[in-house]
């Protein structure tokens, strides 16, 4: 039941009870004085009526302002999304007409964009060949060959090769690229060889006997450390710049090619540096000495062990090149020393150690003058019928001098 029904049955059921009332009076007075009660009533809910109206008469005022306030933003925002629907058809339709435009824009901010990022990066190239400098000159070849190889690859990409202003560039490290191999291959050589004598091991140690080069090959360089404070490991990264370059063929011909030449230069420096050992000396001989002081026998076992020392650090470096060439990623090994089975072709440890026994047999022979045994010895040694590999540790045998050494 609503409101309004309730009221009129409350009303009604009022109404019927005053003619009750009234019909059940006997007397015209004690009707008059019914109605007189009805009336009194009816006053007093009058005045309450009115005291209630003037009391709430400012909250209802108020309401009904901010009724009216409420009935006037409903309307303008009624007028604001009119006007914003007839906005938005009108892009709509100008969006319709304008699409070409629009995404002829586009592009052009994108290709603007790409634009910007090719002369930060000229801007970049522009000081590689420094930077390359810089490296080599701090013998921190890995970066240098890395940098090389990749600003190499970027100027040669379909973003940079209509460059005309990076032509010199692209020539520039083009050549670079082409001499850098054999600038690591003398470093390579010239840390084997002519450093010999204080090939480091991975711990630090200066040719121990038995100092260990088994380890695995780290393509980490790190820029704040000198490369050239441990042989070995000097060796190692110097490999892999080479492995960068794809030029690992190319040095493992040369050190073959040059194996020989070097291992004499050796042999050669090292009498050179007794022989003027012995003119600063200047020691008369005892009676019963050599004729020649340098074949003295304790002189010349100190000349075969120097050689032999030098020998055994250029053995060290080798085994070390070799086991890191075997170590090398598959990424890193060029074409041509990796066929999948026999792994990689490159010299082997026998044909150095082959190498060194001819030279300090050939030593051995010029020294003691063996004669008619002297081309035979060679050839055995050539042939490799003498071969007596080096202990795992490459120890020294010649721990002392023997009885007849004097």
């Amino acid at each position: 039941m609503s409101t309004r029904e309730k009221l009129l049955a409350e009303e009604s059921a009022l109404l019927e009870d005053i003619i009750h009332q009234l019909s059940r009076s006997g007397t015209l007075e004690e009707r008059e004085e019914t109605r007189e009660r009805q009336q009194d009533r009816l006053d007093e809910l009058d005045a309450e009526v009115a005291q209630l109206a003037d009391e709430h008469h400012d909250q209802f005022f108020a309401a009904l302002h901010s009724f009216f306030q409420v009935v006037e933003q409903v309307d303008d925002a009624k007028k604001r999304v009119h006007a914003i629907r007839n906005g938005l058809v009108q892009c709509k339709a100008l969006l319709q007409c304008k699409r070409d435009t629009i995404r002829s824009l586009w592009v052009e901010n994108m290709e603007y964009k790409e634009m910007l990022r090719l002369l930060e990066r000229v801007e970049e190239i522009k000081h590689v060949p420094e930077q390359i400098v810089g490296y080599m000159q701090s013998k921190h070849h890995v970066h240098a060959a890395q940098l090389l190889l990749e600003t190499t690859r970027t100027l040669e990409s379909e973003s940079f090769e209509h460059i005309a202003a990076l032509h010199d560039m692209r020539r520039q490290l083009r050549k670079e690229l082409e001499t850098m191999h054999e600038i690591l291959i003398e470093e390579l050589h010239g840390h084997l060889y002519l450093k010999a004598g204080v090939v480091k091991t991975m711990d630090g140690a200066e040719g121990e006997p038995g100092a260990s080069l088994d380890h695995a090959v780290s393509m980490e360089e790190d820029l704040d450390v000198n490369p050239t404070d441990n042989s070995l490991r000097y060796l190692e990264l110097t490999v892999i710049a080479l492995g960068i370059l794809k030029r690992l063929p190319d040095t493992v011909a040369t050190i073959k090619q040059r194996l020989k030449t070097e291992l004499s230069r050796i042999v050669e420096k090292t009498i050179v540096h007794a022989l003027d050992s012995l003119l600063v000396a200047d020691v008369a001989p005892r009676p019963g000495a050599h004729s020649n002081p340098a074949l003295e026998p304790r002189r010349l076992f100190r000349l075969v062990t120097q050689i032999y020392d030098q020998m055994m650090a250029v053995m060290r470096g080798h085994v070390h090149i070799l086991r890191c060439l075997r170590q090398l990623p598959d990424g890193m090994r060029a074409l041509g020393l990796y066929d999948g089975s026999s792994g990689v072709r490159t010299y082997s440890e026998r044909e150095v150690w082959r190498a060194i026994q001819l030279e300090v047999a050939l030593v051995l022979c010029q020294y003691l003058d063996i004669g008619d045994d002297h081309d035979q010895l060679l050839q055995v040694f050539a042939a490799g019928g003498a071969w007596v590999g080096p202990s795992p540790s490459l120890s020294h045998p010649l721990a002392s001098p023997t009885k007849g050494g004097g």
